[in-house]
């Protein structure tokens, strides 16, 4: 042991060897004018010293929770202020001594030191003066401010400062360390003293204080056992607690330093030579001899030094490397020191005797085997085998075990009985541990393994066989699962495998399954189920909607729908149709026919499913005007007329188009029959003419609507056909009844056009007009139409209008050969030009059109004298045609039809009645 200040190391490090020192205790430290990297003179001495083998025991130093040491990562191209405080004491404080630590020896890093006070000074000091030597500068305030730049041979970079002034400026100082490193932050560690305080008070650190890097010099050295202190006595700290004013390591190169911590906080009391209370502060004196007690890690080192001197005595051999190592394996921890090694307590509590203790030799006597003997089997353990080498050292035992459920009757016995639970596993791969400890706390464990035999294998039980659908699941959730039992296994392990066989369509088969039952030892036993998977669900089957399309339209499934099927099993069902025609019986209906389109839907399996679409084939609906240009549609029956009937062409359709014979008159509400157009002679036939305009409100309401420009099929039906075919001659006098004309067009497709008859009341009213013709079946037309009843027709017919009505009826110019002589109105021949049209005023009358043979004067149908007689008469007045002429005999006698009656004239009727005497009418 030696005193830094009075002694020189390399005085009493030579002394103490010669001398035969076996351990060296360094009871000093240093902070500022250090590397603290291990690299000083003193430090390199102490390794030499630790190489030849004396133990090097240093305390690590009291700077914990003092504030000396601050510490920061100052930015690139930054700067960190670091402010201290300079206290006022009983002795005034004249010299601060800092020291800036950092890692980066080519950073020539700045300092700017601030004096106290709002008028403060500050004074920059150069990154790199030149030399390792002192250099200055004055102050204006009156401050001496030495520095100096100096680098280890370890890569570490020092900067150290004094402030000197008789009586340091009070108050909070500044030093600003500047980073010149334009990329890296420089980490650096600033250490601060002064002349009149150790380890605590004094000048310190305001800001970025740190307790990290706080072990001092020599305690720094690479061989050091550097020793922390705690507290045993439980002053300022818990009793066991790392004492406040130990330091932290790691050393500023970042190793690990701290080794070993010992009692050292106010725990030892020695003798006192000075006169000083037991807490080391002036007061009331103490004779010479009394105690103190006796704090620091310097409290601490003698401990560890005691400690190593206790070992060298037990074996002599040991060197300084062999005896740091012992240390610090037997260290001791808890709940203070934590997970060791760390920086505060190095490995842990000195435990001297744990250091030179034999740990005892654990034998736990296996591997132990037995049978199965159900839920529990149990087993003796023997550890009487195990033995301590100190003799008459005490022992204890301590069993544990990971088998499943394992318990002890007695863990502390050196043979116990060990349980183990099979419930969870029949053969169980498990093992036993003993632990032996002495009473030094020496131990040592051994382990052997535990195996538990079973050689039966399980009864198994298969669930019964079943059938499925094949869209069925046939997983053992299902299907049903086996169940085992073992004699020792509470719970085998039971699997399945599966062999299919093909049926007799893809989606059926069989499936046998066998189950195994498997112990925990690998003992089975197996049982087959059999599974029949068939298919005899059809396929789901959806018909597309029902349509309606007219005649022209396509009918394909492509335009009508197709049906869709989904089958438990068969991804794609075979999808067919064949299809039905049905066709309506009443002509007036607008069905052209109905298709039932059976759709069917077979799987693999055989299953079929079925569904129907019905298709509606409309006819074509065409506009029809029955009495064109006429409203209301009156219809006499008893009129012995026709009917006319337009089929009124359009843009879309060509009444040309309508195949001849086709077309049909009947009722809408499908009552009685049909009547066909007449095609005459005698009276009108079917011609393509303009006689309508479509209309597009209902089919009954009233329209005078004529041509359009656009041809239509002008029709003509006779009333004496339609009565009767369409029983019209059962319904009431005025009833409403609809009408509709069917046919085919050349492309053959059916159309229907419908319009509105009223049947007029039965009798005569006034305004009757009879209308007649001298030859039966002559065809006249009458204009207006009636407005109750139909238009011209086939004589004799009736007609009735308001009185006062005037009617135009207009006769054939000939018919069946005979020529249209004439007008007779109430018998009264009453032309007075050959013309086939005759206007009168309505009020019952009788008109009738008077035709004759060509040269039948008289009308008896007879070309004879007498007719040649009249024809003289009428030569001779033809022309100028005087009043007294009858204008029925001129147009008798114009036999050519030129208009007169002239020689031309004469001449074909003296031929005629030179050959044709007493004939009917000329051949």
């Amino acid at each position: 042991m030696a005193n830094r200040v009075d002694n020189d190391y390399t005085v009493y490090i030579p002394w103490a060897r010669t001398n035969g020192a076996d351990v060296m205790l360094y009871e000093f430290g240093g902070w500022v004018q250090e590397f603290l990297d291990g690299s000083s003179n003193l430090e390199v001495a102490i390794d030499a010293e630790a190489a030849l083998g004396i133990v090097q025991v240093v305390p690590a130093g009291n700077l914990g929770g003092s504030d000396k040491h601050a510490q920061d990562d100052v930015a690139a191209g930054g700067s960190t202020n670091f402010t201290f405080n300079v206290p006022a004491l009983v002795t005034a404080i004249d010299w601060v001594y800092i020291t800036a630590l950092w890692r980066t020896t080519g950073n020539d890093v700045d300092f700017a030191v601030t004096t106290p006070g709002m008028l403060g000074v500050t004074v920059n000091l150069p990154a790199a003066p030149g030399d390792t030597n002192w250099h200055s500068i004055v102050a204006a305030d009156g401050h001496t401010i030495w520095y100096r730049r100096e680098d280890s041979s370890r890569g570490t970079a020092k900067y150290d400062i004094t402030i000197e002034r008789a009586t340091v400026g009070l108050g909070a100082w500044t030093l600003e360390v500047i980073n010149n490193h334009a990329t890296d932050d420089e980490h650096v560690d600033l250490y601060i003293a002064d002349d009149q305080t150790s380890w605590a008070g004094g000048a310190v650190w305001t800001a970025f204080q740190s307790e990290d890097n706080t072990v001092t010099r020599p305690a720094t050295a690479d061989s050091a056992i550097t020793v922390a202190s705690y507290s045993t006595r439980g002053i300022d700290v818990l009793a066991g607690d790392l004492s406040i004013f130990s330091p932290t390591g790691p050393r500023v190169d970042g190793q690990a330093i701290m080794d070993i911590a010992a009692p050292g906080n106010h725990d030892i009391a020695s003798t006192i030579s000075k006169d000083m209370d037991r807490d080391g502060i002036a007061g009331p004196d103490f004779p010479l001899g009394s105690y103190r007690l006796f704090g620091g890690t310097s409290a601490a080192g003698p401990h560890v030094a005691a400690a190593s001197a206790l070992l060298l005595q037990w074996d002599s051999t040991l060197t300084h490397v062999q005896i740091k190592t012992m240390l610090q394996q037997s260290a001791r921890t808890d709940g203070f020191t934590g997970v060791t090694p760390n920086d505060e307590w190095g490995h842990g509590k000195l435990d001297v005797l744990a250091a030179v203790n034999e740990p005892p030799v654990c034998d736990a006597n296996g591997p132990y085997a037995a049978d199965c003997a159900g839920v529990t089997t149990m087993i003796a353990l023997d550890g009487t085998g195990s033995f301590d080498p100190n003799a008459g050292d005490v022992l204890t035992y301590s069993w544990i075990t990971d088998c499943p459920g394992g318990t002890f009757d007695d863990p502390t016995s050196p043979t116990p009985t060990l349980s183990v639970d099979c419930s969870s596993t029949s053969c169980p791969n498990c093992s036993v541990s003993l632990t032996m400890t002495d009473l030094a706390g020496a131990s040592d464990s051994c382990s052997t393994q535990v195996e538990i035999n079973d050689n039966v294998p399980p009864n198994i039980t298969c669930p019964a066989g079943v059938t499925v659908e094949c869209d069925e699941t046939t997983d053992p959730s299902s299907t049903g699962e086996a169940t085992a039992t073992d004699n020792c296994d509470p719970d085998p392990v039971i699997g399945s495998s599966d062999v299919e066989t093909p049926g007799d369509c893809p989606q059926e088969k069989t499936i046998a399954r066998t189950w195994t039952a498997t112990d925990t030892c690998g003992n089975s036993s197996s049982c087959v189920q059999t599974i029949e998977v068939v298919d005899t669900t059809p396929p789901d089957i959806t018909c597309p909607a029902d349509v309606t399309v007219t005649c022209g339209e396509s009918t394909n499934p492509a335009d009508t729908g197709t049906a869709s099927a989904a089958d438990n099993c068969d991804p794609a069902p075979v999808v067919g149709y064949s299809d039905a025609e049905t066709y309506p019986t009443c002509p007036a209906d607008p069905v052209m026919y109905t298709i039932t389109r059976t759709w069917m839907a077979t799987d693999e399996c055989g299953n079929a499913q079925s569904c129907d679409q019905t298709i509606t084939v409309l006819k074509l609906v065409l506009d029809l005007d029955i009495k064109p240009g006429s409203c209301p549609n009156s219809f006499n029956r008893n009129s012995h007329g026709v009917l006319p009937v337009g089929l009124l062409g359009t843009a879309d359709f060509n009444p040309t188009m309508v195949v001849p014979g086709s077309v049909r008159l009947s009722r809408v509400d499908c009552v009685g029959g049909t009547a066909n157009p007449h095609e005459g002679p005698p009276g009108p036939h079917t011609v393509v003419s303009d006689v309508g305009t479509p209309f597009t409100g209902d089919p009954c309401a009233c329209h005078e609507l004529t041509g359009d420009g656009i041809d239509d099929l002008s029709m003509k039906f006779k009333t004496d056909d339609v009565v009767p075919g369409l029983q019209l001659d059962s319904l009431n006098a005025g009833a409403l009844v609809e009408l509709a004309v069917t046919g085919t067009l050349a492309d053959g497709c059916a159309f229907i056009a419908r319009d509105c008859v009223r049947l007029v009341p039965p009798g005569t009213p006034p305004g009757l007009v009879a209308v007649q013709a001298d030859v039966g079946g002559a065809w006249i037309n009458a204009h207006p139409l009636d407005l109750q009843l139909d238009g011209g027709g086939f004589a004799d017919f009736e007609r009735t209008y308001p009185l006062g009505t005037v009617v135009t009826a207009t006769a054939e110019q000939t018919h069946e050969g005979r020529r249209f002589v004439g007008w007779r109105l109430d018998g009264e021949f009453r032309s007075t030009e050959v013309s086939t049209d005759f206007t009168l005023v309505t009020d019952q009358q009788t008109l009738k059109a008077v035709l004759r043979w060509p040269g039948d004067m008289n009308g008896d149908d007879d070309v004879d004298m007498f007719d040649f007689a009249t024809f003289v008469a009428c030569y001779g007045c033809s022309a100028p045609n005087p009043p007294q002429c009858n204008r029925q005999d001129l147009a008798c006698c114009d036999l050519d039809g030129s208009g007169t009656v002239d020689l031309a004239d004469f001449a074909t009727f003296a031929a005629w009645y030179g050959l044709q005497t007493t004939q009917t009418g000329p051949d």
